[in-house]
């Protein structure tokens, strides 16, 4: 399931299939669940299918909610789940947007704003605050909605890279404040901002994200804009001339609506010039190009307003009726003053009053939620003729200071507009001067920058050589040490090699010490003498002991290690096997200390043997009498060694000594030679100075025996 999110995600592959069949499986009510969810809506819109949009944005907004109220810990999916339910109150924010509830409409989109700072996501913030213009531009709050919209830019214009959702917005906000400031008779902003709509539209990168005809569609709407902009400050070539390039853009791309859009413009256009022929000319030419409802009834009310102003007042009827019941037929949110204002006028013109204060009243309240001076004024003085001609001096009174009131709002705007359109004027002339200016100083600087160009060059160049030079240097030295390494990596291999070497010699050389030829001969002559001269049934048990011997030595050569229950095993049948070369005068003991954990502990096998060995062979061996030999296992107060102590009764060291030289024997023993280069090898960590220590019993300052201590260190 991640991999079809994923692959459809990121190769750009949203297929519906793949998304619903993903969101089936899914069921866990989790983060992916939402991530899936989002995708699906963002599919949806594209489908123009607002409604599955809005239940798709519903339950990913119920999952992030059930998870946030869960405490957790983990911040990264705490903003996740916040993302996910800011996004989800967009339908509450519809909802009340389609029921006029301005307080619930406010109220929710800021609290998705609050969200969405928490999380800092920077394209929400802008379009929660293009939001909040337009239900501020809406509801009539125009200064709020402005403000609104410019946070809303900024925010926007942070965004990563070039998003096509994210430059629509900013298009959108570019129009509103278009007609913002238009209607409040700053044309010279509004071209302003139409300005920046063009440059949006213009950004041959835009063209990867815009499809080539909406693109195109996008600047003819501004050019359309720009002449209404200039056209309403007089400029007629200026207007014409943008007029005419969204003609030309309009008819490339076969756009029939766009081109009645135009053709309405260029209709008030000469309506505002009084030419009243032209005016109807291509406002019907609008009409027959467009199926647009509300562009036929934007259609209609212009061409109410022409017969007015020529005094038709039957056409001027016919038209403004028409347009109110194509208004109420439709259901749009769409307002306009207009419509109200001219049937207010006909109505007038046919002496029907009681019609003309309901339409002229209507056309008031809608002038004041769009703040519409000029219609306030019109209409304020209409409802003055009305009132006189009824003998109704207190209310026409009322209504003339009225439209005076707005009149001289009026002449402030227009007059603040003639010393915009002088400044705007200004600040263009003082800006090719300063262009020019710049041009100049550019010359200069080119000429002076020339001077010290081959300085810098040549500073440039001797950086790069000592920056070669010291970077073949540091790579030679960098290789010197870098061998330096190799080879005491190699010097520590050889080492640990040649101890590894040492080690399997000596395991070698004591399980050739333990199977030596003399301990077998002897071994199966005793055996032997049972069968012939003894008990055979001891016989037989001794020879299985015997096997039993050598398969355990075979067996445990080949380890490193055994327990200590294990060398107690081993040791047992060798002395049960080395108690048959004696009568009944022999004796062994093995014992271990309350420390020793007998299954636990372990040590290196065949060590002990060959002390054992020596101590019958060159002690008891000659003794006459009780031969004992006593072997403990005990572990050191560090725990760092185990102690192996070996006493034997016999005749001591320096009488073993003694028959050797007679025998002329001056053999070194083999077998305890090699044990003792294996415990060298063991004691590499604990540096022991004395691994095994012979000494003398005595007793009665008498030589009574020999004891061997041999420290085998834990490895």
């Amino acid at each position: 399931m991640f991999l079809i999110l994923f692959g459809t995600i990121v190769f750009g592959q949203k297929t519906n299939d793949s998304l619903l069949q993903a969101l089936k499986k899914h069921t866990e009510r989790d983060n992916f669940r939402c991530a899936i969810l989002r995708e699906l809506r963002k599919n949806a819109v594209r489908s123009l299918d607002y409604d599955l949009a809005d239940r798709y944005d519903a339950e990913a907004g119920k999952i992030a909610l059930e998870n946030l109220k869960k405490k957790r810990t983990n911040k990264k999916l705490i903003k996740q789940y916040k993302q996910f339910y800011a996004d989800a109150l967009s339908v509450e924010i519809t909802y009340y947007d389609n029921k006029n509830d301005y307080k619930n409409v406010v109220y929710y989109i800021n609290r998705a704003l609050k969200l969405h700072y928490e999380v800092d996501s920077k394209d929400d913030i802008g379009y929660d605050l293009m939001q909040l213009g337009n239900a501020n531009s809406k509801f009539g709050f125009i200064e709020k909605a402005t403000e609104n919209y410019f946070k809303s830019i900024f925010y926007l214009k942070k965004r990563q890279g070039i998003v096509e959702e994210e430059n629509n917005y900013l298009c959108y906000i570019y129009d509103k404040l278009t007609k913002i400031y238009s209607d409040n008779g700053d044309y010279k902003r509004a071209i302003e901002f139409q300005f920046e709509k063009l440059k949006i539209t213009n950004t041959n990168s835009s063209q990867v994200y815009f499809n080539q005809k909406i693109n195109l569609q996008n600047r003819a709407y501004c050019y359309s804009q720009i002449g209404t902009a200039y056209s309403k400050q007089g400029e007629k070539d200026q207007a014409f001339k943008y007029f005419y390039k969204a003609i030309k853009l309009f008819k490339t791309i076969q756009y029939d609506e766009g081109l009645a859009f135009v053709y309405q413009k260029i209709s008030l256009s000469y309506y505002a010039n009084n030419e009243m022929q032209k005016a109807i000319l291509f406002i019907k030419a609008s009409q027959k190009s467009t199926s647009n409802v509300l562009l036929k009834i934007q259609n209609d009310i212009v061409l109410s307003d022409i017969y007015i102003h020529k005094n038709k007042i039957d056409s001027a009827y016919i038209f403004s009726i028409k347009a109110l019941k194509n208004l109420e037929y439709s259901k749009t949110p769409f307002e306009n003053t207009t419509i109200y204002q001219n049937l207010a006028t006909v109505y007038f013109k046919k002496s029907d009053y009681k019609k003309a204060l309901l339409y002229a009243k209507k056309s008031i309240a809608i002038s004041q939620r769009t703040r519409n001076l000029e219609a306030i004024q019109n209409s304020n003085k209409l409802l003055y003729q009305i009132y006189k001609l009824q003998n109704k001096n207190k209310e026409a009174l009322y209504f003339l200071e009225k439209a005076n009131q707005f009149k001289d709002s009026i002449n402030r705007k227009e007059n603040q507009n003639v010393i915009l359109k002088a400044d705007f004027n200004y600040q263009t002339e003082k800006k090719e001067a300063k262009i020019k200016d710049l041009n100049q100083k550019k010359k200069i600087s080119e000429l002076e920058s020339n001077k010290k160009s081959i300085l810098i060059n040549s500073i440039v160049i001797s950086f790069l050589a000592l920056t070669l030079i010291a970077y073949f240097l540091f790579s030679r030295f960098k290789e010197q040490k870098k061998n330096e390494f190799l080879q005491s990596q190699l010097i520590e291999t050889q080492k640990r090699l040649e101890a590894e070497k040492k080690a399997t010699d000596s395991e070698l050389k004591a399980l050739k010490s333990q199977m030596n030829p003399h301990f077998i001969f002897n071994a199966l002559n005793s055996i032997q003498e049972q069968f012939m001269y003894g008990d055979k049934l001891k016989g037989n048990e001794q020879l299985s002991n015997f096997t039993y011997l050598t398969r355990q030595i075979l067996e445990v050569s080949g380890k490193k290690q055994i327990t200590i229950a294990t060398e107690i095993d081993i040791l047992t049948k060798y002395l049960e096997l080395e108690k048959m070369r004696f009568a009944k005068d022999f004796e062994y003991f093995i014992t271990t200390s309350d420390s020793i954990d007998e299954d636990y502990l372990k040590l290196p096998p065949m060590l002990i043997q060959p002390f054992i060995e020596n101590s019958i062979k060159h002690g008891l061996m000659h003794k006459i009498g009780m031969k004992t030999i006593k072997i403990d296992f005990d572990l050191s107060a560090s725990e760092e060694y185990i102690i192996c102590t070996i006493i034997d009764n016999g005749i001591g060291r320096q009488k073993s000594a003694e028959i050797k030289a007679k025998n002329q024997n001056n053999h070194l023993s083999f077998s305890t030679t090699a044990i003792e280069q294996r415990l060298d090898l063991l004691n590499g960590n604990l540096k022991l100075n004395h691994l095994v220590v012979y000494e003398d019993v005595v007793a009665n300052e008498i030589i009574v025996g020999t004891k061997v201590v041999v420290n085998i260190p834990l490895v």
